[in-house]
């Protein structure tokens, strides 16, 4: 049983809203996955972020949920997931038995997982969860690093060729099944080394000069992906502390 699926049930044990939609009922849910350390250690656990998000200014709510995850399983092994406090799902898990058809997630060996998240139910106290232009963060899923690679994506695919019920997917609060899914935005992992931006094994003076261009100062964004292998504590820049971090790493000329 996929997403749309579980929806209808949803719908028949509980009064569905009320009112016809407004303009920002139409606007599309975006999904999108986040690393923002970009590097990680071979051997090292790390935490991808999803987020649900929309263009709309206002935002809008939405009732539902599911990720197809895909990944290389040679480079990174899905560990589990740490549920977030941003909202009280009604359901937030990897499914099994008859709410994984598919069979995703009989074993995570094979590089792909089903996740699925549902919103409560509109009863007094509770609201339907809802995406801004900042983004709803909904799950950590946690993987660990197990080769290098100097990138590889974390995916969201609307579906793998399997059964066609299963996709990744978001579902409109108003009108059942009707789905709303926007981007799908993958997350990409470099594992290496930090410091080590030639991926040569070592840390040198090539390396000192490919920080100066990546350099932001404390507290400003670097300038993207090729600079989070010199972001050492993860906090989004590269600054003084980064820089001496690096000085540590050297072994080479």
């Amino acid at each position: 049983m996929g997403l749309r699926g579980i929806g209808l049930l949803a719908f028949f044990v509980v009064i569905v809203a009320s009112g016809s939609a407004r303009a920002g009922d139409v606007d599309l849910v975006h999904l999108e996955l986040r690393y923002s350390a970009w590097t990680v250690e071979e051997s090292n656990t790390f935490r991808v972020q999803l987020y649900a998000l929309t263009d709309a200014p206002e935002g809008r709510r939405f009732s539902s949920m599911a990720a197809i995850l895909s990944w290389d399983p040679s480079v990174l092994q899905l560990i589990g997931m740490i549920d977030i406090e941003d909202y009280n799902w009604f359901v937030s898990a990897f499914p099994d038995g008859t709410y994984d058809v598919d069979e995703f997630n009989v074993t995570w060996q094979d590089g792909d997982a089903y996740y699925l998240a549902l919103g409560q139910f509109p009863l007094p106290g509770f609201s339907y969860p809802f995406a801004g232009p900042a983004g709803l963060h909904i799950v950590d899923f946690v993987f660990r690093a197990i080769a290098p690679t100097p990138g590889t994506l974390i995916e969201m695919p609307v579906t793998v060729g399997k059964k066609p019920d299963t996709e990744t997917e978001v579902l409109d609060h108003l009108i059942p099944n009707n789905p709303v899914t926007g981007a799908l935005l993958p997350a990409e992992v470099r594992v290496g080394a930090y410091g080590d931006n030639d991926d040569d094994t070592d840390v040198d003076l090539k390396d000192i000069a490919a920080l100066q261009n990546c350099y932001s100062g404390a507290n400003v964004p670097h300038a993207g992906n090729g600079c989070g292998l010199f972001d050492y504590n993860a906090d989004g820049d590269v600054d003084p502390i980064d820089y001496r971090n690096l000085r540590v790493d050297i072994v080479g000329p």
